[in-house]
Formats: structure tokens, C-alpha cells, sequence
């Protein structure tokens, strides 16, 4: 991970707080200054107005407080603009799959900064982390999170059908809701196959019955974990597994039919169709290699009370996690004082613990955790407090409650903010995160078909980026070729990647460990030209870095210092063409809502950017 400069105000971490200072001695404090805290306490207590926070600027659409409450308690809370350019939220995965265990924030945090992302409609941005929480409860020795999940735009994990609540929600256009109680029906979540042909969708990344049709996707595990007998198809995908409903649809091309096989490797752009029984018989009579399928989901969202349909579209939606109950629902708190069943539970009333949870208004989006459990003199809150402080001092009208006690932990721009109930990071099943989008970064010394060698012992792997598995370890000189891909070139977790293929294996590989077949390897090149551009003034080449949108239309111009635009599919998905300067080649991923400068792709590096490595 990059690395990171931290502010020098003093920060509590779990590793300091995990040491002892019993050694230490104090001098007894006077008999006034008992008084004064015990006044002080007895203040808080009794509900004075707390202080007003003071909201410090992480990034721009992102900032950062504190809060003092009665009780006494202490919150700290991330706000997050809504409709910033360049943010983004995203949900992460312990271990990167749901079959691997659980993890801690901040683990989870180091392994997808700098990751590719899908965040505007175009692979190429990279997140910077800036802010994170833990997510859903989930079950102590699996570390399965309960509820569901989406995923970077692919529906993981499917919410409980009528499960009474699901959690926030962060759609691809930056717009957000509270997810109530969903259902999946069966004639509008299906496969259509080639010839028209359609086919239910049984479940995600679950158990695969006999006549069930699974799908499968790199959140899983490396794959798809089937014993033999039914049949699996291996499809590429356009775009994420993204919600869309009918007559929309997420299209990929078959590219591999395993008959009689289980436990297919999965890419991390790709899904496995899984069916056994009589559900293999009917993806067996219709999927072809080379065939177009479209996959069709659609949720329907109801209240609470899984009784009454609710205002909630997830067509499109980025990111979920599944969040219980709901503390705020249209600006007003469902438990006000008790007495229906929901609000029963003790939670609600008597239970002060740690919490964590997710709220919104029509500007900000909240990120909020409250210490307890007596840590640093912390009380904690119940449900109806902490809906209390959603409503009273975030002006929220949506809030959802986190899983809470010692899983509760936020981290801010660098370190864990708040004091882990169990003196530390508590590993968890998943976790939600902020980021800013850098600009993408791609490099052109390769290109589709190349035949390329490996320098010496390097690592295949499911994805563009070091937190994918590995698929297989290839050896010194090993011989393969670059297959067509958008995402060939980009730079994530600290290298440019290319989609290859060895000995038949398809597999993600970085380009330092790459040469073109009998050449040097293109570091080499890469580096010496950077050099001869420096030396001879290149930059002038270089466009002026002229903020763009994602709406420009075919064949129009940007502004002074922009590039001409060339739209693939209408969506400002991809852009390429000339300076007006004349000569440079130059490439950027246009970002949906994200406002930014133009990204050079380049066939030699940039010599500034490299020096700025080698000193860092």
C-alpha cells in the first residue's frame, strides 16, 4: 500500500493500547480536581448540549469529527458528500472471499487500496482509501457475513428473501437509499441463452442443490468449490455482475463448457453457471462456446414489515451490506418508546454497547461508530441513542446499525480512530469504505496477441492486482500471449497488468515480470526512454490537465488543452485520440460522476512518475 502521510496530532492505536502502564506512577489527584470531574460527569449525564463538532477536510466530499455525548460517550463519524466527484464507497470482504474467514479493518483496508475499480463504468480508476468501517454481523466460526452483499457492481451474495431488512445501498450514479425487505422473483432473475431460451437462477456463491442453476463469482473462493457430476460454464463479462432488471441485462460471452467437471477457476470479471440435475440438462442443451448470454436480476424492495412495497430501486446498485435493524426510517425513530414487537428487543432500550452504523440525508452520507463497554470512560449506547444521534446531530433521515461491541472500528486516513472494545482490532466478516478514484493509468508497451516471456518465477493470477489469488506459478522463460481485455495496461497495486495466457491458463500477470518473446524485458525499454523524453523537454507533449465529464458526445471537442473523444458505447466509458498539441498518444477512462483530469495512457513511462517511486 502507498505509503501515507499522517497528520502529527497523537493517535490511539490498538497496538498501543494493548500495552501495559501499570508501571506508571501518577500523583493522587487534589481533592478540588475529584470534584471538578465528578461535577463534570454529572453534567454529561444529566444531557447538557454537547459542543458542536469541528469537521476536518480528509478529501475533498470527505471529512472527519468527533463528537462528545452525554452518557458519557464519544463518537466519531466520517460525512460524505453526496454527488462529490471522485468518490466513491465500495464494501470489502474479509480474506477477498466469503469461504475464507474474517479479517480486521484495517487488513482489509491494506488489501484493496489501490485496487482496480469499476466506479464510473470503465475499469482503469484506482481507489485511494480514505475512510472505513466494519460491516454485518456475521457467524462466529465461518465468518460468513448474514444478509448479502454487493460487491464493486457484482451482487455477491444474495439478500434473504423477506428477510425484513437488507442496509444501505450506493448506486453507480452516487445516489443512496435504505434498503427494506427484498424479495427475488423467479421470472425476473434468469439466464437467456443464445437462442432465447430462458433459465432461473437458483442462487450466488451458494450451495449448489440438485436441479439448482448456482452462479459464481471470484467472491466465492479462487472457484467455484463443485464436485462433479452437473455441468459449469465459464462466461465473460462486459461489466460486473451488476442488479438489472428486465428488459435490461448484464451480457459475456462463453468462453468455456466443463461437462461432467467441478471446481472451475473463476476470474475475477467473469462467472461461473453452475447446474446440476435437471438444470443441467437445459444449460447443457443450450450453451455454446462463443455464444452471447445475458443474466437478468431484479430485487423488489418492501418496508419493514415485508408487508407493503417501499420506494428503493436497485437497478444498478454498487455497493451493499446487509445492516439490522433500521434506526431511522424517513427522518423519524421507529422505537420512540417501545412496545411493538420489532422494538422489544433490549437493544432498543437497556443494551449500551459499542455500534457502529450507516446513515443519510438528502446531502451527506455518514459513516458513524460510538466507543463503549467502558472503554476510555466510554458508557456506549442503545439503539434508540444512537438513532437519537443520527436524527439530532447529523440531520440523518435514514439510518441503518452496524454489527456493533468489540467488531466496532472505524478507520480514518491512515489509522483506527476509535477504542476497540477488545483492546484491539476485532477480525470481521466485511467492512465499508470511502475512497477517492485516481485517474486511470495505462501502459501501451504491450498489445493484444503479443507473444511475451517471463523474466524468471512469476505469479498468474484470478485479477489485476496482487489481492487476487494465484492461479499458478510460472517458471523463468515460460512462453505465452496477451489476450484482448479493457482493462490490459492498468496500473493497480503498484504494477501494470496484462491479461495472458500460458499453456492454455488465462491468468492476470504484472509487466515487470514480462518481455516481449526473445526481447528485453519492457522495464528496460520503458525506463531508458523516460529518460531520453526527460532530457529532451517531453512534457511539453504532455495535454494540460483540463477537468472533463463522462457526457461528452461522439466526435465533439473538450476544452483548450483536452483530447478529441472517441465513445465505444455511449455510456463515456473510453476516450482516445491526439493533443491538439500534435504527437502524444493519449487515453483516459472517462468516470461517470467523476470530474478529474485526463489520464495519459503511455508507451513510456513517465519519467517524473518513476522518480518520484524511487524516492519514495
Amino acid at each position: 500500500m502507498r505509503q501515507r502521510r499522517l497528520s502529527s496530532r497523537l493517535r490511539w492505536s490498538p497496538m498501543s493500547a494493548g500495552r501495559s502502564f501499570g508501571t506508571v506512577r501518577r500523583a493522587a489527584p487534589s481533592a478540588r480536581t475529584r470534584i471538578v470531574a465528578a461535577l463534570l460527569v454529572a453534567t454529561l449525564a444529566l444531557g447538557a448540549t454537547p459542543a458542536a463538532a469541528q469537521w476536518t477536510t480528509i478529501a475533498p466530499g470527505v471529512e472527519y469529527a468527533e463528537f462528545s455525548e452525554a452518557g458519557p460517550n464519544r463518537a466519531y463519524v466520517v460525512r460524505v458528500t453526496r454527488g462529490a466527484p471522485g468518490v466513491a464507497l465500495d464494501t470489502m470482504i474479509a480474506q477477498g472471499t466469503l469461504s475464507a474467514g474474517r479479517e480486521t479493518v484495517s487488513g482489509m483496508v491494506a488489501r484493496h487500496d489501490d485496487a482496480l475499480t469499476w466506479w464510473g463504468r470503465a475499469w482503469g480508476g484506482r481507489y485511494e482509501i480514505l475512510a472505513a468501517v466494519n460491516g454485518s454481523f456475521f457467524d462466529l466460526t465461518t465468518g460468513v457475513p448474514e444478509g448479502g452483499m454487493v460487491v464493486g457492481g457484482t451482487y455477491a451474495k444474495r439478500f434473504p428473501q423477506m428477510g425484513g431488512g437488507s442496509g444501505m445501498v450506493w448506486k453507480l450514479d452516487g445516489s443512496a437509499f435504505l434498503g427494506g425487505c427484498v424479495t427475488h422473483p423467479d421470472d425476473r432473475n434468469y439466464v437467456t441463452w443464445a437462442d432465447g431460451t430462458t433459465q432461473t437462477i437458483d442462487d450466488l456463491n451458494g450451495p449448489r442443490g440438485d436441479g439448482a442453476l448456482v452462479l459464481y463469482t471470484i467472491h466465492r473462493a479462487a472457484d467455484t468449490g463443485t464436485s462433479g457430476g452437473g455441468i459449469e460454464i465459464d462466461v465473460a463479462l462486459d461489466m460486473p455482475l451488476l442488479i438489472r432488471p428486465q428488459p435490461s441485462a448484464v451480457e459475456g460471452r462463453i468462453v468455456a463448457v466443463r461437462d461432467g467437471s467441478g471446481s472451475t477457476p473463476v476470474l475475477f470479471d467473469h462467472v461461473i453457471l453452475s447446474a446440476a440435475g435437471g438444470a443441467a440438462d437445459v444449460a447443457r442443451a443450450h450453451a455454446r462456446v462463443g455464444d452471447t448470454v445475458r443474466i437478468t436480476q431484479e430485487l423488489r424492495n418492501y418496508a419493514r414489515s415485508c408487508a407493503d412495497p417501499q420506494a428503493g430501486d436497485w437497478t444498478n446498485a454498487f455497493a451493499a451490506l446487509n445492516a439490522w435493524p433500521p434506526i431511522v426510517e424517513n427522518g423519524a425513530i421507529p422505537c420512540p418508546d417501545g412496545g411493538s414487537s420489532f422494538c422489544s428487543n433490549v437493544a432498543w432500550t437497556s443494551t449500551y454497547r459499542p455500534r457502529t452504523a450507516t446513515a443519510l440525508n438528502d446531502s451527506y452520507f455518514y459513516l458513524v461508530v460510538v466507543d463503549g463497554d467502558g472503554m476510555g470512560g466510554m458508557v456506549g449506547m442503545n439503539l434508540r441513542q444512537l438513532a437519537e444521534f443520527c436524527v439530532n446531530r447529523l440531520g440523518a433521515t435514514w439510518a441503518a446499525n452496524h454489527d456493533g461491541g468489540g467488531s466496532s472500528t472505524i478507520w480514518v486516513d491512515g489509522s483506527i480512530r476509535n477504542r476497540p472494545s477488545d483492546g484491539g482490532e476485532r477480525a470481521v466478516a466485511n467492512g465499508l469504505f470511502v475512497a477517492r478514484v485516481l485517474p486511470p493509468d495505462f501502459s501501451t508497451t504491450l498489445g493484444t496477441d503479443d507473444t511475451v516471456e517471463t523474466t524468471g518465477t512469476a505469479e498468474l493470477r484470478h485479477g489485476p492486482g496482487t489481492q487476487f489469488p494465484v492461479r499458478t506459478t510460472l517458471t523463468a522463460g515460460q512462453a505465452g500471449i496477451v489476450r484482448a481485455h479493457p482493462a490490459n495496461g492498468a496500473l493497480a497495486r503498484g504494477h501494470h497488468w496484462w491479461l495472458c495466457e500460458f499453456s492454455g491458463t488465462p491468468g492476470w500477470i504484472a509487466e515487470d515480470s514480462l518481455r516481449r518473446a526473445g526481447g528485453p524485458g519492457p522495464d528496460a525499454d520503458a525506463d531508458a526512454d523516460a529518460d531520453a523524453d526527460a532530457d529532451a523537454g517531453a512534457d511539453a507533449d504532455v495535454p494540460a490537465e483540463t477537468p472533463v465529464d463522462g457526457n461528452v458526445p461522439e466526435g465533439d471537442a473538450l476544452p483548450e488543452g483536452g483530447i478529441w473523444i472517441y465513445r465505444e458505447d455511449g455510456c463515456g466509458c473510453r476516450a482516445t485520440g491526439r493533443t491538439p498539441a500534435g504527437g502524444l498518444l493519449a487515453t483516459l477512462a472517462l468516470l461517470g460522476l467523476f470530474a478529474a483530469p485526463a489520464a495519459v495512457r503511455h508507451g513510456r513511462r513517465d519519467a517524473r512518475t518513476r522518480r518520484a517511486k524511487e524516492d519514495a
